[in-house]
């Protein structure tokens, strides 16, 4: 069962996340950068999720999206992102972007484990 729900509760989570997704679509559309970009659940969103489940389940995972979703505001209202944007460097970037791969691979490792064979067959 993914993130410890049944069916139903799966079908629950799969309609509000998209349905947020949609929300959020159309306010960065009328007020925010105001392009027709669709504002998808991304795969290292959904990863995450996933990662997450076996800690505590849905209330760990919306609790964490909450207090996020607080940070967001903060910096927005008090326009520290200029501030924070000259802190994160490219190398500083690619640091983070390697350790959350490192930290992710764990989860993925035995499925990746499984496609190198079935690509091995193949071949």
């Amino acid at each position: 069962m993914a993130l410890g729900l049944d069916p139903a509760g799966q079908i629950s989570f799969s309609q509000r996340l998209l349905i947020s997704a949609g929300l959020m679509t159309m306010v960065q559309s009328l007020l925010g950068h105001r392009y027709p970009v669709l504002e998808g659940p991304s795969s290292a969103i959904l990863v995450t999720f996933l990662v997450l489940a076996p800690h505590g389940g849905l209330p760990v995972i919306e609790g964490g999206m909450m207090v996020g979703g607080f940070f967001l505001i903060l910096i927005g209202v008090f326009k520290w992102l200029r501030w924070l944007s000259s802190l994160f460097t490219p190398h500083v970037v690619g640091v983070i972007l390697i350790l959350v791969a490192l930290t992710l691979l764990s989860f993925v490792s035995p499925y990746s484990s499984v496609a190198i064979r079935l690509l091995r067959m193949e071949s």
